[in-house]
């Protein structure tokens, strides 16, 4: 399949042989750090670093880089895992990750920085996924595109004169442009599914209770904690391998509010 019309781009590998990294599924580029050792993960971080860079300028997709972070991560001792290495991003909104902003797409938000890992972001580190950084989401995910004030337009990289869906739509973007193989998303209203169709992807709304939100909450208000795996070639496969790898990845109950009534009423209950 030809690269996305509206980008037109050469791969910033130049001849170095990490090229065909990014035309590789998520399950791809865990093989290229894992059984097949064709390349470190360091190399496949900075592979994708330069898209973003080169590209993100055009898309609006990326809105908090932690490129640090990562680097170093891929320099390090990885953990076992299904996706060792694989470069992944999380939306903006729903996902704290310690240390790192979470706007959730509000400018009343901006100074907000968790100072802990949702059980779904340990468990995402867990299965090996890189976290180069956070992508755009309209405010609190309400809008039906992804264009918050405090970070502008996300375009979609089909043709950048159209919408991406909201409200995962900077991860949509995303994986659209091959900048990563698969990113993070939640779904309460199409929010998975709907960038998913607008940017030619497959995703994935998860059933109810499978991937946890704690230890902040059980399941508030119905909202789901996903996947938006993976451009074109890829299927299903990834987010299968996601799901099923490990017993401890999506299945098992967290603690935390299993509805948000619960946690109300123990507030009134202190006053």
């Amino acid at each position: 399949m030809p690269d996305p019309p509206a980008l037109k781009r050469r791969s910033p590998c130049g001849k170095d042989g990490r090229a065909w990294i990014l035309r590789c599924d998520g399950l791809g580029r865990a093989g290229a750090t894992g059984i097949q050792k064709h390349l470190k993960a360091i190399e496949i971080v900075d592979a994708a670093i330069e898209s973003i860079e080169r590209l993100n300028p055009t898309l609006n997709a990326v809105v908090t880089p932690v490129y640090e972070q990562a680097r170093k991560l891929g320099n390090g001792k990885m953990p076992d895992g299904p996706f060792t290495g694989v470069p992944f991003l999380l939306k903006d909104l729903g996902a704290p990750y310690a240390g790192v902003p979470m706007t959730t797409g509000s400018a009343t938000m901006r100074e907000f920085v968790p100072d802990h890992d949702s059980q779904l972001v340990a468990r995402l580190k867990r299965a090996g996924l890189i976290i180069l950084g956070k992508t755009n989401t309209p405010e609190f995910g309400i809008l039906p595109t992804t264009e918050p004030k405090i970070f502008g337009s996300c375009h979609n990289p089909l043709d950048v004169d159209r919408t991406t869906g909201s409200s995962s739509g900077g991860s949509a973007a995303a994986v659209a442009a091959r900048l990563v193989p698969m990113a993070h998303a939640n779904d309460g209203g199409g929010s998975i599914r709907i960038p998913a169709s607008r940017c030619g992807l497959f995703g994935l709304k998860p059933t109810r209770g499978r991937n946890p939100l704690g230890p902040d909450f059980g399941d508030p208000v119905t909202i789901k904690k996903g996947e938006v795996p993976v451009f074109w070639a890829c299927g299903v496969t990834p987010q299968a391998v996601l799901m099923k790898a490990k017993p401890d990845l999506c299945i098992t109950h967290t603690p935390g509010h299993m509805f948000i009534s619960d946690l109300l009423n123990e507030e009134l209950a202190t006053l």
